[in-house]
């Protein structure tokens, strides 16, 4: 089981590889 903010980090640590994901961004602002 993932928790929300765990998810969260996993996004902002994807982003910082590829910024490509931006819509990935969208879904949590």
């Amino acid at each position: 089981y993932v928790s929300r903010a765990d998810m969260d980090n996993l996004l902002d640590e994807m982003d910082d590889e590829s910024s490509d994901d931006s819509e990935d961004d969208s879904n949590d602002v």
